[in-house]
């Protein structure tokens, strides 16, 4: 699974694996190395879907795919620490780290 963490600063981490909470950082693999993100600064975590294509629906089999419309996106913009740290349990109890 590739997900991506937007901050609140605007910049993204891109094409990471997300390895687990410590402490209130987020740990993730990003080429190979590990990198923390601390939770109070992550607006958004979103698990990028494979790129699926319909071209039966010409055009607008294409949209979907270049929009991110099948994206499973995570807005934590609104949330305090706790609340931050508690959905991201909950990601990583969804999506496991592999081993």
């Amino acid at each position: 699974e590739r997900w991506q963490v937007a901050t609140d600063d605007g910049k993204y981490v891109w094409d990471v694996q997300l390895v687990r909470l410590d402490g209130t950082s987020l740990v993730v693999n990003q080429t190979d190395s590990l990198v923390r993100v601390p939770v109070k600064h992550i607006n958004e975590i979103r698990l990028i879907q494979k790129t699926e294509v319909d071209m039966g629906a010409g055009a607008a089999g294409a949209m979907p795919a270049l929009t991110g419309a099948g994206d499973e996106i995570h807005d934590l913009s609104t949330l305090d620490l706790a609340d931050r740290l508690g959905a991201i349990r909950k990601i990583l109890a969804d999506h496991p780290a592999s081993p």
